[in-house]
């Protein structure tokens, strides 16, 4: 039991102490204070180690409750009322609140037996008094509600989902450091393809994360309802008979195709799609996809052509109006994988407890990104073909 409490310090700082150390610490710190009030004992020559505990008993028992950001208000309450320690935890509050912490030990040992207020909650008619501040708390006052303890249980587990999504790419993380370690050991510097500049450290990130994703060609799908990390590589028949299942969806890939349509007369051999459309959700709100409109070759006279060169502009209004979200312009001194990195990622979110008051959070959480293939898309001829015959 001495190694419980003689490193009480170094365990209440460490990482690693966990809610049982410090229930621990305070029922052994509250086993002190309850002998000595039975015996009437005054707190006075108190031995350092029962000090000690003492201590530990106070902090122990408000660490608990101010680790968990109160979720572990219900065993507290119960430590607290178990070893009779109510007058020192209010008194360790209200100096905590007040911020006079120096001399805080030896000012509750002397209230205490001055005080005599070391008594259990049923002597004080089911309520504690704290003689600091002169509130109380009656036995269950720290009982969360239905209400709270639904959202908690709610927020843990979009926190698990999370955590378990964010987990699906760390292969993934730890190969593109690896890639940017060996490019700092060879003194190998990354360049920006359009401009030939030095990349800076997120640029290298995007390029050797985008570089260490798996390539894939039939879909799968993670818990959040997202694709698992990767590159899907789809033909534009796979891509509609995967994401074209309602009649939403299929109103998006009606105006989508006349865009593909145009951008593969041009030459263009890919475009990559992101965001809720490849995902899950039943109802997405747009399609949002990007092509590397810096890097490709194609005919940059058609498409000025087209539509006024709408698809050459980045985030286009009208296209927008139309469900569709395009990105063409990488950000200055940004990259066509810092934009694919981009569309790789998504926000997770819920309901949090955020200094006491529930506000939305989340987390930033791995997804996969649809390569569609351009040379797959039907003939425009065949497809004028295909509506005479019908």
């Amino acid at each position: 039991m001495e190694s419980s409490y003689l490193d009480l310090p170094h365990r209440l700082s460490s990482k690693d102490s966990s809610h049982a150390d410090l229930s621990l610490i305070s029922l052994l710190g509250g086993s002190v204070s309850e002998s000595r009030l039975k015996d009437k004992t005054s707190y006075d020559g108190m031995s350092a180690q029962e000090e000690l505990l003492l201590a530990g008993a106070v902090i122990g028992s408000a660490a608990i409750f101010l680790s968990s950001r109160g979720r572990a208000r219900g065993l507290s309450a119960e430590i607290i009322q178990d070893s009779r320690l109510s007058p020192q935890i209010g008194r360790f509050f209200a100096q905590a609140e007040k911020q006079e912490m120096k001399g805080l030990f030896a000012s509750m040992k002397e209230e205490a037996a001055v005080s005599g207020q070391g008594m259990s909650p049923e002597a004080a008619g089911g309520a504690v008094k704290f003689p600091l501040n002169n509130s109380s708390f009656a036995p269950g006052s720290f009982a969360r509600s239905p209400e709270d303890e639904a959202k908690y249980l709610a927020a843990d587990a979009a926190k698990k989902v999370a955590q378990a999504a964010q987990d699906l790419d760390v292969a993934v993380r730890d190969k593109a450091l690896m890639v940017m370690r060996e490019l700092k050991d060879s003194a190998t510097v990354l360049k920006n393809p359009v401009t030939g500049a030095e990349l800076n450290g997120n640029e290298h990130l995007y390029a050797t994360y985008m570089d260490a994703l798996p390539r894939k060609t039939m879909p799968e799908f993670a818990e959040y309802g997202n694709l698992a990390p990767g590159v899907y590589r789809l033909s534009f028949a796979d891509f509609k008979r995967q994401f074209g299942y309602n009649t939403r969806r299929q109103e998006l890939l009606s105006k989508f195709e006349p865009v593909l349509q145009n951008l593969s007369q041009a030459g263009v051999k890919e475009v990559h799609v992101g965001g809720s459309f490849v995902t899950k959700k039943s109802m997405p709100k747009d399609i949002d996809f990007l092509w590397n409109k810096h890097e490709s070759v194609f005919d940059r006279q058609f498409l000025q052509s087209v539509d006024r060169g709408i698809l050459l502009q980045h985030d286009s209004a009208w296209l927008k109006q139309e469900g569709l979200q395009m990105m063409v312009d990488p950000p200055p001194g940004g990259t066509y994988k810092g934009m694919q990195y981009f569309f790789a990622h998504g926000r997770a979110e819920w309901e949090g407890r955020i200094r006491g008051a529930w506000r939305l959070t989340g987390a930033t959480i791995p997804k996969g990104l649809v390569e569609l293939d351009l040379t797959t898309l039907p003939k425009q001829w065949l497809k004028e073909a295909a509506k005479l015959a019908a």
